[in-house]
């Protein structure tokens, strides 16, 4: 038979992204190959940083970050199209990674972002590398959409959570993909864990106090609307657990039906159900689950590739 050729597909889910860092560890340790990449959202990345060589970079940089780290790279601008502009994101990748283009990058790569007026997938692989990636995360919402060769772009997530279906076009014979939005856990189902959320968002308001004291009298007037925004009221989630709960059931059906129609050889979900859009503070946890996902799956990646030789 001839040989494989290798697809990686790195999925969407936020903050789970880090386990796509465990993941891409694994496969290199067991000398995996991987020929090519798509990714999503975070998957994107992540894959973008990995296929420029900069993977012991964005593990570095994961497991750094802190509450203080993500609000570092917040900023905020008039919720007009999304509260933040995602200038500082990109800059942090920047700092990753010298690689500005496509045709810089060690593997073939593909993002994918979704098209704000009609919602189809939009697949990018050639030219500015920075505004692909910044395409591929704009969180609706959250991140403004990004405008790339005269077109308004929004999260993949919208279109195509897992791109399997993308490996496949690109000629991968041996698909293995990430799924970061399998058994996604409510609000409701994390309140089984209140202690221990009550503890780390005391730490968060405290940490969104100081920052917000830089925007004078709109920070202060923030401030002083934070304890509610972290209300425990059952009655009114606050805003970001609305978007991103909201984000993750639609990625999570999405994914199930685009898996029906064009499956991988190998599946891998991380245990990262539980992680919110803004656990970016979680990495060494996140990682550690990409890592023990991949663990598992290594007899069927090896069964694929025997019988490939």
């Amino acid at each position: 038979m001839s040989e494989s050729r290798i697809g990686l597909a790195l999925g969407s889910g936020s903050s789970r992204g880090w386990a796509h860092i465990g993941v891409l560890e694994v496969l290199e340790e067991n000398a995996i190959p991987v020929d090519l990449i798509t990714g999503t959202s975070i998957g994107a990345y992540v894959g973008s940083a990995y296929s420029a060589g900069g993977l012991e970079a964005i593990r570095d940089y994961a497991l750094q970050m802190d509450w203080r780290g993500i609000l570092a790279n917040v900023d905020v601008v008039f919720p007009r199209s999304g509260f933040i502009d995602g200038k500082r994101v990109l800059k942090e990748f920047e700092k990753l990674t010298s690689v500005t283009t496509f045709e810089e990058l060690n593997l073939p790569t593909y993002l994918v972002a979704a098209n704000l007026v009609d919602g189809k997938q939009v697949v990018m692989s050639s030219g500015d590398l920075i505004t692909a990636i910044r395409a591929s995360i704009s969180i609706p919402g959250v991140l403004t959409p990004a405008k790339r060769d005269g077109t308004w772009l929004i999260d993949g997530g919208v279109a195509n959570p897992l791109p399997v279906s993308v490996a496949r076009e690109q000629g991968a014979t041996l698909v293995i993909a990430v799924d970061l939005n399998a058994e996604i856990i409510s609000g409701r189902q994390r309140s089984q864990e209140r202690d221990v959320q009550e503890a780390v968002e005391s730490k968060q308001i405290d940490v969104l106090k100081g920052w917000a004291e830089r925007y004078g009298l709109a920070g202060n007037r923030f401030t002083s609307k934070l304890e509610n925004w972290f209300s425990r009221d059952e009655t009114a989630p606050h805003i970001l657990n609305v978007l991103g709960d909201s984000l993750n059931i639609m990625q999570q059906q999405i994914t199930i039906a685009n898996l029906r129609a064009c499956k991988p050889d190998v599946l891998i979900q991380p245990k990262v159900g539980d992680l919110r859009m803004f656990d970016f503070d979680q990495g060494e946890r996140a990682i550690q689950a990409g890592r023990d996902a991949a663990k598992q799956a290594l007899p069927e990646i090896e069964k694929h590739l025997g019988s490939s030789a």
